[in-house]
This record gives structure tokens, sequence and C-alpha cells, in this order.
């Protein structure tokens, strides 16, 4: 019976750490972004008439929105997913994890830069790599200045080198590109194009609960914006609806 309490005990406890240390690791994603508690992400319930969708991509529209009605949010930015082969002068047509954002990227997402700065985004074909890519693809060159192809994005320059992230982010990237390389994709669209994570910085002193409450009437402005009246109200009518959270 005492060798039954002990190993009971002993798988107990070692569940209790176990359970402890998931817990701790869950709650370490994007701990290393200094403003982490004050950055959203915008979700969509999209509504049909016989059923809920959630996206965590949203329209390109959204952010745009957010910066015009919501004196609280202090930057916003989209991100992107891409898939490009990479490539320069001597290393050829590797496929590396790749994001295309806003020049407000690095206000929201601040990074630790080993070349260059946070404005790196704001100069034309610019590219901003991780110190991983930076040894793989100039070696021990300086990256600053050098080329990168980017598959169908075309030619970048680099323009900051930025540490590693950890592996506790959500987002997963080793280069970043700006969204202006993109002259096809209408970016005032608020329907049918989920593409876009969409973040907003909030100021210090505003609240996420509070902004979360003003959601629904942004949505409505400017979708009623983009269908005329008539339409948008048979849209609503027939059990249509976009809830942003």
């Amino acid at each position: 019976i005492v060798l039954i309490n002990v190993f009971g005990f002993a798988v107990a406890s070692a569940c209790c750490i176990l359970s402890f240390l998931y817990m701790a690791d869950e709650h370490s994603y994007d701990r290393h972004f200094s403003n982490a508690d004050r950055i959203a992400r915008i979700c969509l319930d999209r509504v049909y008439p016989e059923r809920n969708v959630l996206w965590a991509p949203v329209p390109p529209a959204v952010r745009d929105g957010l910066l015009a009605e919501f004196p609280e949010v202090e930057a916003a930015t989209r991100v992107r997913k891409e898939e490009f082969a990479v490539s320069s002068e001597r290393v050829k047509g590797f496929n590396e994890l790749i994001i295309a954002v806003d020049p407000d990227f690095f206000t929201v997402f601040d990074h630790k830069f080993i070349k260059g700065n946070s404005t790196a985004m704001n100069q034309p074909a610019a590219v901003v790599i991780t110190q991983r890519m930076a040894e793989k693809y100039f070696e021990s060159e300086d990256a600053i200045g050098k080329s990168l192809t980017v598959g169908e994005a075309g030619l970048f320059n680099v323009a900051g080198v930025i540490a590693n992230p950890p592996i506790t982010s959500h987002l997963r990237y080793d280069i970043i590109i700006g969204l202006s390389f993109d002259r096809m994709t209408n970016f005032n669209v608020w329907g049918n194009n989920f593409g876009f994570y969409t973040y907003a910085l909030l100021n210090e002193n505003a609240s996420m609960e509070a902004l979360n409450d003003k959601l629904p009437a942004m949505s409505k402005k400017y979708l009623a914006q983009s269908e005329t009246e008539e339409a948008y109200n048979k849209w609503r009518a027939e059990g249509n609806d976009y809830r942003f959270f």
C-alpha cells in the first residue's frame, strides 16, 4: 500500500509539473514585445444566414479604418504571409518564411536591430532580414545595402538586420518586405478578401474592451459605404454580417 501511495504521489507530482511548464510556455508567447499588453489583433466573425465562420485574417481596409475611426489606436499594421524563393548573388532559390507588412510594423512590434533601425521599412524596395538570413545569404559580409531577389515580389535592398525572433512568437518570419510591392491588391476592400492579419497598438490609456465595443460601428459604417443602401440592407436582412472583435 505504501509503494502504491508513493507511486501515485510521484505520478501526480509529475503531472502537476508538466501542467505548470505547459502553462508557463503558453503565457510566454509574444512577451518579448515591450508593448505586448497594448497590442490587439483584429479578428472577424463572418455571419452567414445558416452559420458563422471565425477568421483570424481580415479584409485589407480594416487597418485604415482603425486609424481613421479610433484616436486611441496609436499605430496599426497588416501582416500577410508570403511564399517566395529567395536568392542573393551567392545563394540561390531557397524558400524562406516571409511576411509583407505596413511601415508601422516595427512601431507595433519592436525588435532588436543589429544593423539599421525601425525606420527601415520606410525606404523604397527595402527588406529587413534576421541574423540567420544575413549569415546564410551574405556570410561574413555586411548585409546592409546588399540585394535580395524575393520571388515574384522582385529585387530588394537590405535595410535592416534584426535578432532572430524567439520560438515563443505566434508570428514566424525570417524576411520582412513592404506591402507596397503588391500593386494588384485593392487595399480599400472591406469584403471577400480575408488575407491580412491586422494588429493595432493602443495608447497607454486605452482599453481593449472599449475598443472592442466600438468595432461594430466601424463595420456597419464602412460596409454600408461599399454598397448601395438598398443592397446593404438586403444583405443584412438575409442574415449576413461582419462582426469584428
